[in-house]
C-alpha cells in the first residue's frame, strides 16, 4: 500500500502516479452519505459485500472475511483500478468530492487512512430510506438469502454435492435470481445497479468458494469447482 520505508523519506506530497487509484476503490464512511444524496455517486458506481464475505483488505494486504457490511466504489472490468480514474490524464474524476479514504491517504504516510479505514463505514440502510420499497426487497433477500446460512451450506455441499443441504443452496440461488429479476422487470434496475442492492449475485460468488452454478431445466445444480487465486474485482 506505501512506498518502500527507503523511499518514503523523499516523497512528502502526491506524485500523481496512480498508484493507490489502481489498488481498490475506497469503502464509503458515514461521512460520503452526501456523495450518494448529491448524485456524485449513484448506484451503479456502488457495490456491496455482505458481512462475511471474502474482500481484499487494503490496509492488510490479504483476503479477509468483513465483520461488517461494506459498501464501496467498483473497480473497472477486470482490473483493480477505481471506475473514477483517468488513466490518460492519471487524474480522479470526482476529485472535488473525493470519498473520505481518498483524502485520508497518503501513500508516504499511510497512517491517516489506517486511522479510520474501518470505522463509520456505510451499509445501505444509511443511504436507502428504511421505509422505501427498496429496503423492504434488501430485507427480504437477506432473510431469504442469509450469508452466515450460505457460509455454512457451501462446506457442507463442497466435501458432499450429493448432500441433502445442496438443495436448499440451490434454492437459495434460485430465489436471489429471481429477485433480481424482479428489480430489473419492474423496476429497470441494472446489472451495476443490483450488485449494490442485493450485493453480488449468488451464482458469480460461488465459484469463487468452489461452486460452479450450473443452470438446468428443473433448476440449478451445484458442482465443485477450483477456486480462483488472487485477489477479488468489482
Amino acid at each position: 500500500m506505501a512506498h518502500p520505508d527507503a523511499d518514503r523519506q523523499s516523497i512528502l506530497s502526491c506524485q500523481r502516479c496512480g498508484g493507490c487509484c489502481r489498488s481498490n476503490p475506497p469503502a464509503l464512511h458515514l461521512q460520503d452519505r452526501p456523495l450518494y444524496t448529491d448524485s456524485v455517486l449513484r448506484r451503479g458506481d456502488l457495490i456491496t459485500f455482505r458481512k462475511g464475505e471474502k474482500v481484499y483488505d487494503n490496509v492488510q494486504d490479504r483476503i479477509a472475511s468483513l465483520d461488517q457490511e461494506m459498501v464501496r466504489i467498483r473497480s473497472l472490468p477486470q482490473s483493480r483500478a477505481c471506475i473514477f480514474y483517468d488513466h490518460g490524464q492519471r487524474a480522479c474524476r470526482i476529485y472535488a468530492r473525493r470519498p473520505l479514504e481518498c483524502r485520508a491517504f497518503a501513500c508516504w504516510e499511510p497512517e491517516g487512512l489506517i486511522h479510520i479505514y474501518d470505522q463509520g463505514r456505510v451499509r445501505r440502510a444509511d443511504l436507502i430510506s428504511e421505509h422505501s420499497a427498496l429496503a423492504q426487497v434488501i430485507a427480504e433477500h437477506e432473510r431469504l438469502c442469509p450469508w452466515s446460512r450460505i457460509m455454512e451450506l457451501v462446506a457442507l455441499v463442497a466435501q458432499d454435492p450429493d448432500c441433502f443441504q445442496a438443495g436448499e443452496l440451490a434454492d437459495m440461488v434460485h430465489v436471489d435470481q429471481g429477485m433480481r429479476q424482479g428489480l430489473r422487470d419492474r423496476a429497470g434496475a441494472t446489472e451495476r445497479e443490483l450488485e449494490f442492492i442485493l450485493g453480488r449475485s449468488l451464482a458469480s460468488v460461488l465459484p469463487n468458494l468452489g461452486l460452479k452454478v450450473i443452470r438446468t431445466g428443473s433448476g440449478v445444480r451445484l458442482q465443485p469447482c477450483p477456486a480462483p487465486t488472487g485477489q477479488p474485482t468489482g
